[in-house]
C-alpha cells in the first residue's frame, strides 16, 4: 500500500460524515417542511 493510503481513509471518513451530518440535516428540515417539487437539491443551498 502506498503511504499516502490513511491520509485518504481520513479523507474518505471525513467526507462520509460531512455526508451523513447534512443527510440528517435535509431530513430534518424536510420532516418541517411539505416536500418540494425540486426534491432533495433544494434543501443543499447551505453547503
Amino acid at each position: 500500500m502506498r503511504p499516502e493510503t490513511p491520509k485518504l481513509l481520513e479523507d474518505i471518513r471525513d467526507a462520509a460524515r460531512f455526508v451523513l451530518d447534512v443527510t440528517r440535516r435535509d431530513c430534518r428540515v424536510l420532516h418541517e417542511q411539505p416536500a418540494a417539487p425540486s426534491g432533495r437539491r433544494a434543501q443543499r443551498r447551505d453547503l
